[in-house]
């Protein structure tokens, strides 16, 4: 938990800021982001990776500010808006999110590409003229395209110098695939060695059934994750809906002007009649906030 970093005579200099960040894939991005911006002088940050959001406290510093210091640590973030706008991309990131993934499952020839280089590496005998060629082919799409999420994001890591879950799996894709084009295509002489080391330098073994399997397996895991966060999350709008956006404020003559909800000030006389939905609690703890 952060500590305070302002003392009373900047309360009133104190901004409350919200960017909506993307390019977080786990709870530790969440974390690394929260950190940076909590290094900042003046800046008290939370960062929440279920909805994407950084809820930022900060003395003289601008939303485009603390964007940038976002953007440094390999992610993206925008001020944060409550669009009403009735957009699949923008209502439910995580549901388009699964989409995609579940794009890149589809891939044909992923079981043919497995199942055809086991064959391959357990009888030599069955190899056709160009096998390598066709496992190629058949690997190719999978461990490129389809693993393309992990080794962006991995690419991301290494130019900012950190690490992710993405950095091992991209890492383990690429390797086993360029041993594997290594056995296939290489015509090289035994090696020196001895023991298990002249064993694996002299080996001939294949891996593309290894990489197509750990980026399917993984893609599936994501794909599932995407689709739950995406209906836990449909349950929240929803919920959320059910919150007043705006609130009749009493004027002195004893007229009604409708504000937006989170516009009330403190001292403020508001109608609120039965049976209407009320945001009684976050509107006055925020009105309160900004009139200290």
């Amino acid at each position: 938990m952060a500590a305070p970093v302002v003392g009373d005579a900047d309360l009133q200099s104190v901004r409350r800021i919200r960017l909506d960040v993307s390019g977080m894939s786990c709870a530790a991005c969440a974390s690394r982001v929260e950190t940076k911006l909590n290094k900042i002088p003046g800046v008290r940050a939370s960062v929440n990776f279920a909805t994407r959001v950084a809820t930022i406290d900060a003395v003289g510093m601008a939303a485009d500010e603390l964007c940038g210091v976002v953007e440094k640590a390999g992610y993206h973030a925008a001020p944060h808006t409550e669009t009403t706008v009735l957009d699949k991309r923008t209502k439910d990131p995580d549901g388009a999110h699964a989409r995609r993934l579940l794009r890149r499952l589809l891939v044909r020839g992923v079981r043919a590409a497995g199942d055809l280089s086991t064959l391959f590496a357990i009888v030599p005998s069955a190899r056709v003229p160009g096998w390598g060629y066709i496992l190629t082919a058949l690997a190719a799409p999978v461990v490129t395209w389809a693993a393309w999420p992990f080794h962006s994001v991995a690419l991301r890591n290494a130019r900012h110098r950190t690490t992710s879950m993405e950095t091992l799996i991209s890492v383990g894709i690429v390797a086993a695939t360029a041993w594997s084009l290594s056995s296939v295509f290489g015509d090289q002489p035994p090696r020196e060695g001895s023991g298990i080391w002249r064993a694996i330098l002299n080996s001939d073994s294949i891996y593309l059934e290894v990489a197509a399997g750990v980026t399917v397996f993984v893609l599936a895991g994501r794909y599932f994750e995407a689709r739950a966060k995406s209906k836990a999350g449909s349950a929240l709008r929803a919920l959320a809906e059910l919150g007043a956006k705006n609130v009749a404020v009493l004027l002195p003559d004893g007229a009604e002007l409708v504000i937006p909800a989170s516009e009330l000030k403190k001292r403020q006389r508001f109608v609120t009649r039965p049976g209407e939905p009320s945001q009684l609690t976050e509107s006055l703890s925020t009105a309160a906030r900004r009139s200290i």
